[in-house]
């Protein structure tokens, strides 16, 4: 892979009391306060507001690609927030100053193999003609990981490709690309993996098949104490996971998909985007 002034949205609901309790005990990997990314005129996620712990998957609920894809894109330190604060792994990558209100302090840095990402296209692309093996052993070993045999079948095997393993990527159906980039997210035993269902990398999976991949990951995650983070623009993806909606829009749809649903299922938050 090649590096190549809102209001807040209504709340969708309360966070779990397990949440709510480790994010007191200081167990959230990922906390973002009031964070916003609107640099030079150009509007992403604003007012963002979140905590993310090791061992689940969060789903980061917008109504267009831009604003998921680029909170996504702060948490792994490739962009950076342009107001509020955030930290990751205990890395402040941005935090005010004191009494200075639009003004940040000089961030962080994560260390190498902290965060992963999936497939972004057009910057964090992959080669195509790369099998599934050599793809994701190539990703472990650029974040510092286990990049042996043994350890790359393991979480292909895990992540539901272990049939895929010798398929160039170009061959590849929509299903087994979105747990390719799964895959990708996680390879190399990072803290953080953080993907977007939403790249053209895996248009085409069904509902239901991104549901199932986000089943697996979540196991994943569980066994592994792994934070995952995926953004995606549908609600129902959100069905199985917490969820925090990054505008109003996406706050609105998730209260609607939890009062439709009769299902027990995990809590969802209303996110602070618009």
């Amino acid at each position: 892979m090649m590096l190549s002034a809102g209001e807040p949205a209504a709340s969708a609901s309360a966070p779990s009391r397990a949440a709510a309790d480790a994010d007191a005990r200081g167990d959230a990997v990922v906390v973002a306060r009031d964070a916003s990314y609107a640099p030079q005129g150009y509007r992403s996620f604003e007012f963002a507001s979140l905590s993310a712990f090791r061992g689940e998957v969060l789903a980061a609920v917008s109504r267009g690609q831009a604003s998921g894809r680029d909170l996504l894109l702060a948490v792994a330190g490739l962009v950076r927030p342009t107001a509020g604060s955030l930290a990751v792994a205990g890395v402040e990558l941005a935090a005010p100053v004191s009494n200075r209100r639009f003004r940040l302090r000089t961030s962080e840095r994560l260390q190498r193999g902290t965060v992963g990402f999936g497939v972004v296209t057009g910057l964090l692309d992959v080669d195509e003609r790369q099998t599934v093996e050599e793809a994701v052993r190539r990703e472990a070993g650029l974040r510092g990981g286990a990049a042996d045999e043994d350890a790359v079948l393991d979480l292909l095997a895990e992540l539901g490709l272990a049939t895929h393993v010798d398929q160039r990527l170009y061959q590849l159906e929509p299903a087994a690309r979105l747990r390719l980039t799964l895959a990708l997210a996680c390879a190399g035993g990072v803290q953080v993996a953080v993907c977007d269902l939403d790249d053209p990398f895996v248009g085409g999976a069904s509902a239901d098949e991104a549901r199932s991949a986000i089943g697996t990951v979540r196991e994943f995650a569980l066994r592994h104490g792994t934070c995952v983070i995926v953004a995606t623009h549908e609600p129902v993806l959100a069905l199985d996971v917490r969820a925090v909606a990054l505008d109003s829009e996406a706050a609105e749809a998730l209260d609607a998909l939890k009062a439709a649903s009769g299902e027990r299922r995990p809590d969802m938050e209303g996110g602070d985007a618009r």
